[in-house]
């Protein structure tokens, strides 16, 4: 009983880092992809995958370019609503 205790632990251990790794490769991609509001986070999240030794180089030369396409969508979505606002006045 104790033998398998022994191999039960680290396969254990091993699976749950590999959940954890998976929410970090989600959470990065969700970043990245701008499902939040905050540039610096849409850039951390593009450059952890930028970085990441686990992405094909297909999907690091994704996150390198939907970043700034996502931030560029946002500011000509800014300015536009700015240019109504002012058209309004």
């Amino acid at each position: 009983m104790r033998h398998a205790l022994w191999v039960f632990i680290p396969v254990l251990t091993w699976l749950l880092a590999g959940g954890a790794h998976a929410q970090s490769r989600d959470r990065n991609w969700s970043l990245c992809t701008g499902d939040v509001d905050d540039d610096n986070r849409i850039i951390a999240g593009c450059t952890a995958i930028i970085q990441s030794r686990n992405e094909t180089e297909a999907n690091r030369a994704i996150a390198f370019s939907d970043a700034p396409a996502v931030i560029r969508g946002r500011v000509a979505s800014e300015r536009a609503a700015l240019n109504r606002y002012v058209g309004q006045k």
